[in-house]
């Protein structure tokens, strides 16, 4: 699952509940100024292609994407 959020500037983080077949992935978006997917971390490892992978193994996963200013 790739996202690319746009929030609005005065929204610091959303919180979404995904469900994909039967598991929950809890995500939380972190608006930190900017358009742009900086960071994807998912069950606390460092995604570097920055998606979200859609496990079926009905456990819950927590994943957390930031976006922010383009490097």
């Amino acid at each position: 699952l790739r996202l690319e959020p746009v929030l609005p500037d005065s929204w610091k983080s959303l919180r979404i509940h995904y469900r994909y077949h039967e598991t929950f992935h809890h995500i939380t978006i972190r608006n930190n100024g900017g358009k742009t997917v900086t960071r994807v971390v998912f069950d606390g490892q460092d995604r570097p292609d920055n998606t979200i992978p859609l496990i079926d193994d009905r456990c819950e996963h927590n994943v957390v994407v930031d976006i922010g200013l383009a490097s």
